[in-house]
C-alpha cells in the first residue's frame, strides 16, 4: 500500500501537533503533500511522473514517504529531530533551556536531514544494473508497482522505495523547519515580543544553514523552534510559577488557521520557502548521484528510474 491508510481520530489529532498537516480535515489540509508537489514542480512541470509523485508526497487517504513521520505506525511522531522541534529559547533569567542547548536541538535536526539525504544517495545504487548489451538500466524488481508499492515503515525493501523513504524523512523534517521555526516569519506587531509572541527573523529565502550544498554556513543567530513535549500541548512545556516555555503552539504555522500563520502573511511565506527547499534538496540528490555513480550511463539510469513510474520507460 502507498503508506498506511489514515485511521483513528485520536491519532489524527496528535498528528496535527507535530508539523505541517498530513491529512485533510481537523484543521489540516495535507500541507506536506501540497508543499512537496508544489516544490517538485518548481522548474515549471512536475519532476516526477504521477504515480511516483504520489508515492513521495502522498495523496488523499495515504501518508506517502513525506508523511511517514506523522504515521503513528512508524513511531516518529514524538521524535524532535524528525520535526525540528524542541529548540526553544527566550532570553530571560530562569528560562529552562539555554541558547546553546536550543542550538544543539536544531543541529540534531539538520544532522538528521543530511544523514537521510546521504542514505538516499547510497540506496540509489541498487536501483540499476547492466543489461545484456552492457547498458545501465533500472531493475524492474527494484521498482515499486501499483499492485505492490512501498510501505515507508522503516524496513528496507526495493531500492526505489528505500530512496523515496530516505527523501521523505529528510523532506518532512526540512519542511517542518519552516513551519516550526522563526526563520521566515514575523511576530504579531500588535503585541509585545514575549515567550508567547517570539520575534521572527523575517527571511525571504530558504535557509542556507539547512542546505547540504553549504554545510559550513554558521548557525543563524536568534533561530529557534517551539517546545513540544506531547499531546495535549496545554499540559506540557510549562515551568516556574504558571509560566510557559516558547511552545510549538505559539510559533508553528502548520496550517493557515494557526495564530502565527494568520499574521503578516506568514503561512504563505513559509509554505513557499519549504517548497523551494524541497526542490533544492531533490536537485542535490541528483547532483550527488551524478558525482557518485560515474560508470558510463549509470547515474542517468538511476535518475531516470527515480523520476519515472516504470523501468520500461527508461529502456
Amino acid at each position: 500500500m502507498r503508506g498506511v491508510a489514515i485511521a483513528g481520530a485520536v491519532a489524527l489529532i496528535m498528528v496535527g501537533a507535530t508539523g505541517f498537516g498530513t491529512i485533510r480535515g481537523l484543521g489540516q489540509d495535507a500541507e506536506h503533500e501540497r508543499i512537496t508537489r508544489q516544490g517538485m514542480a518548481t522548474g515549471g512541470s512536475p519532476l516526477l511522473e504521477p504515480w511516483t509523485m504520489s508515492e513521495l508526497a502522498g495523496e488523499n487517504g495515504t501518508w506517502g514517504a513525506v508523511g511517514a513521520p506523522d504515521n503513528p505506525a512508524r513511531g516518529l511522531m514524538s521524535s524532535a529531530e524528525n520535526h525540528c522541534d524542541g529548540a526553544d529559547f527566550y532570553d530571560e533569567n530562569g528560562y529552562p533551556q539555554s541558547k546553546a542547548d536550543a542550538q544543539k536541538k536544531l543541529e540534531a535536526c539538520r544532522s538528521y536531514i543530511f544523514a537521510r539525504l546521504n542514505d538516499a544517495v547510497r540506496d540509489a545504487g541498487a536501483l540499476v544494473q547492466k543489461n545484456s548489451s552492457g547498458r545501465w538500466v533500472p531493475r524492474a524488481d527494484q521498482m515499486p508497482g501499483k499492485a505492490n508499492d512501498c510501505s515507508y515503515l522503516g524496513t528496507k525493501g526495493r531500492a526505489k522505495c528505500n530512496v523515496l523513504e530516505d527523501m521523505g524523512l529528510a523532506l518532512h523534517a526540512s519542511e517542518d523547519f519552516y513551519s516550526h521555526s522563526n526563520w521566515g516569519d514575523l511576530a504579531d506587531s500588535g503585541s509585545a515580543v514575549s515567550r508567547h509572541n517570539p520575534r521572527g527573523l523575517n527571511n525571504f529565502n530558504p535557509a542556507p544553514w539547512l542546505d547540504p550544498n553549504t554545510p559550513a554556513t554558521p548557525f543563524p543567530d536568534g533561530l529557534i523552534t517551539g517546545c513540544y513535549d506531547g499531546f495535549p500541548e496545554s499540559a506540557n512545556c510549562n515551568y516556574g510559577f504558571f509560566k510557559s516555555r516558547v511552545k510549538h503552539a505559539y510559533l508553528n504555522k502548520d496550517s493557515a488557521g494557526k495564530d502565527r500563520a494568520k499574521i503578516n502573511g506568514n503561512f504563505k511565506k513559509v509554505f513557499d520557502m519549504a517548497g523551494k527547499d524541497t526542490w533544492s534538496k531533490w536537485l542535490w540528490l541528483e547532483s550527488q548521484i551524478l558525482a557518485t555513480y560515474t560508470d558510463n550511463g549509470q547515474a542517468n539510469a538511476i535518475i531516470c528510474g527515480l523520476r519515472k513510474d516504470s523501468a520500461a520507460s527508461c529502456q
